[in-house]
């Protein structure tokens, strides 16, 4: 930090943060497009604060509420050298704002795959947390380390950390807003395992829960969440309603990263239905350069793998192969093996029905490899065993 400034300009650099704290204490539609016009005054604002230490305090909580505006409108990479800089210049007496802080940094983090950085800032968030006796930063660790361990298909430690936040969650007096997020984590969990039925039970209660807040986009993700497992379970005509009413929900908001991730998944929908022409059509809509400049990878390469699956379906070979290979090399630069494995066999599938059995079999045995390490994942498993049977057809008949 530099050394104190003149008093009238930390003054008046006061002045500009108490501004910046009201604009993002509640993030309405509104409030959202004003940001989005001063966007670059509220960075600069921040940066500036945290080079005195008599505006860190101020600075730091604008950097906190700061976090769902700069994660919606995919600004987050910019943010993590923000938090790492509040989080190393925190005072001894700000524990429960550098947790606060800490758990923010860690949230980005896992967005980067930075799955071992990740758990570290929510430990030592966890830690400052009982220290300062700060217990929504303790529960928002134990649900970010939950969320966390969901991500690495580690769901036993995701359903134990989940449950353990809602014990402390039971204990404050307004907790809406936890439960929501500790509902949405065991139901997706529990889909991902192949308990549709524990899901969906899990998902409901959390979108019961998002109505009473004003927290559009949460709401709309958990929506999409609940759209998931209805699609999953072939309620097809629920699902679209279910996705149709997130879409409304995002318009006024103008998160285009989350309008991207309906989109893909009422495409998956169509395609569950063989609605090839309908499914092209839904993911063609999505801005795959614009999610690139988002840093979500990881959605560009699912919309690349599922645009390549309904191409290859409607006989378009080369477009189909161009867009599987491209996502496989996504998914191996963000280490998304699950992913990984299922675009190779996608891939394997078509070098078949160009003739090409031998290298299908490369790619078929890579992504055997890969599953069997994803016991627990129930769609890991489905892959396997289908994958499993299209190599033996294959190696049969180049016997």
């Amino acid at each position: 930090m530099l050394t104190p400034a003149d008093p009238d300009f930390i003054s008046s650099l006061q002045a500009s943060l108490a501004f910046w704290q009201k604009e993002t204490g509640n993030l309405t539609s509104e409030q959202l497009t004003r940001l989005d016009e001063r966007k670059r005054n509220l960075f600069r604002a921040v940066q500036l604060g945290l080079l005195w230490p008599e505006t860190w305090r101020d600075t730091a909580v604008v950097a906190w509420q700061s976090f769902d505006f700069v994660e919606w409108r995919g600004l987050w990479r910019e943010w993590i050298p923000v938090l790492e800089k509040a989080i190393a210049d925190a005072p001894p007496p700000a524990a429960g704002l550098k947790a606060r802080l800490l758990n923010r940094l860690g949230q980005l983090y896992a967005k980067e795959r930075r799955f071992t950085a990740a758990q570290t800032a929510h430990e030592e968030a966890s830690a400052l947390a009982a220290e300062a006796d700060d217990a929504e930063a303790m529960i928002a660790a134990y649900l970010s380390m939950s969320e966390l361990y969901k991500n690495q298909h580690q769901y036993d430690k995701a359903e134990l950390l989940a449950r353990q936040a809602l014990l402390e969650i039971e204990r404050l007096d307004d907790n809406t807003r936890y439960l929501a997020f500790a509902y949405k984590i065991l139901g997706n969990t529990a889909r991902q395992r192949g308990d549709l039925t524990t899901a969906e039970k899990f998902l409901r209660r959390a979108v019961k829960l998002r109505y009473q807040l004003d927290e559009p986009v949460h709401l709309a993700r958990e929506l999409h969440d609940l759209g998931l497992i209805l699609t999953e379970a072939g309620q097809y005509e629920e699902a679209v309603i279910i996705y149709e009413e997130a879409a409304a929900i995002l318009v006024p908001v103008n998160d285009e990263t989350d309008k991207s991730l309906i989109l893909m998944s009422l495409g998956y929908l169509y395609y569950r239905q063989e609605k090839w022409v309908e499914a092209e059509s839904t993911f063609r809509r999505i801005d795959t350069l614009a999610l690139a400049r988002s840093g979500e990878i990881g959605r560009q390469a699912l919309t690349l793998n599922n645009l390549g699956n309904v191409l290859l379906k409607k006989g378009e070979m080369g477009e189909a192969t161009e867009c599987l290979q491209e996502a496989i090399s996504l998914w191996q630069q963000i280490g998304d093996e699950v992913n990984l494995a299922n675009s190779l066999g996608t891939l394997a599938e078509l070098l078949t029905i160009y003739g090409n059995q031998a290298e299908a079999t490369i790619y078929y045995e890579e992504a055997i490899v890969i599953l069997s390490r994803y016991s627990d994942n129930a769609w890991a498993r489905k892959l396997l065993v289908e994958f499993t049977d299209y190599l033996e057809s294959l190696l049969r008949e180049l016997d």
